[in-house]
């Protein structure tokens, strides 16, 4: 089997925090040309925006969008459940 070389990358993202330090020393061998950055607030980010479009795609689907789109439906006026402390 012939090795296969690095992929030609400037920098990787990787949420580091989660990463175990032998996958990591294997991330940098096989990447020896590759800054290894820490992605987590771009991931975070990533991640907020796909979990809002899912919630008003969600809401669409029961017929619920004016909660999320500023619609004036008597729904939307509900009172706001009560806070816990």
């Amino acid at each position: 089997m012939r090795a296969r070389s690095a992929p030609d990358a400037k920098r990787i993202g990787a949420e580091l925090a989660f990463i175990p330090a032998d996958a990591a020393e294997v991330l940098r061998k096989a990447f020896p040309n590759s800054e290894i950055k820490d992605a987590l607030f771009v991931l975070e980010r990533l991640r907020r925006g796909q979990n809002t479009a899912r919630t008003r795609h969600a809401a669409h689907r029961l017929g619920r969008g004016d909660r999320f789109n500023g619609g004036s439906n008597s729904r939307s006026t509900a009172p706001a459940p009560p806070r816990t402390n």
